[in-house]
């Protein structure tokens, strides 16, 4: 290999046969594939987000699952929860802007 680097002028470096002793090798749990399927999923998933006005149910936190059922605008489904605004006056309605939760490919 030295020789084929100085043949071809490229950068190399020398290291000790020790050093490959005291590497890990990259876990299954979190490899470049699964890192590039979850990126997919969660860009292309953001596609069929919903916005809902109701009233305020101050215990929903952004990151919830929840299901949605209304048949006349033909939602259905679980949804996450992306962001939610109100306020805490009587007269008011709250936002909630969810995106579909599709199942992991």
């Amino acid at each position: 290999m030295y020789q084929e680097c100085v043949a071809e002028d490229q950068a190399f470096a020398l290291i000790d046969s020790n050093v490959y002793s005291m590497l890990a090798t990259g876990g299954t749990l979190n490899s470049a594939y699964q890192n590039v399927r979850q990126l997919l999923h969660q860009y292309t998933s953001y596609n069929e987000s919903i916005q809902i006005s109701c009233l305020p149910i101050y215990h929903l936190e952004p990151n919830t699952r929840i299901n949605v059922y209304d048949s006349d605008s033909n939602i259905h489904g679980d949804y996450i929860i992306n962001s939610i605004s109100y306020s805490f006056d009587t007269q008011s309605l709250m936002t909630i802007s969810a995106t579909r939760a599709l199942e992991r490919i």
